[in-house]
């Protein structure tokens, strides 16, 4: 805290700024971020900083502990979730739309490989005709 205080006289000092915050605080709502205490506006209203919540083990192992589990008990903090759900991941579903027109799309892909095949064939002949008529003369060129 000061000049010629040593560590000690320090941790029972910030002990009691912390109680003395504690006691006078009516409404802890303020003091929430995210469903748990914002300790770093908690240790600024205490006037004390933010590390000494962790490394004063008074504060950090009685005086807080027993703050939050008094919150807890009135309802201000929301208890946390021991085994939070496991997130299975789903394959996307594909909308009723979506799969009708991808099944339309893959019966006309297969329709018109069909008609080429076939095309294809009646290709191979008229150019055997073809072939036929030119070695005959019947065809110019």
């Amino acid at each position: 805290m000061g000049k010629g205080t040593s560590g000690i006289q320090d941790g029972h000092a910030h002990v009691e700024m912390f109680l003395a915050w504690k006691n006078q605080v009516e409404d802890f709502k303020p003091y929430l971020r995210n469903g748990d205490l914002n300790l770093s506006l908690v240790a600024s209203e205490c006037g004390i900083q933010r590390g000494v919540l962790y490394t004063n083990t008074a504060i950090a192992e009685i005086h807080l502990p027993a703050l939050k589990r008094k919150l807890l008990e009135d309802g201000v903090l929301k208890p946390a979730v021991a085994d939070p759900v496991e997130v299975v991941r789903l394959e996307p579903r594909r909308d009723a739309v979506r799969e009708a027109r991808f099944k339309q799309l893959q019966e006309e892909n297969e329709l018109l490989k069909t008609e080429n095949r076939e095309l294809r064939k009646r290709l191979e002949r008229f150019d055997g005709m073809e072939e036929v008529l030119r070695t005959t003369g019947r065809l110019p060129w």
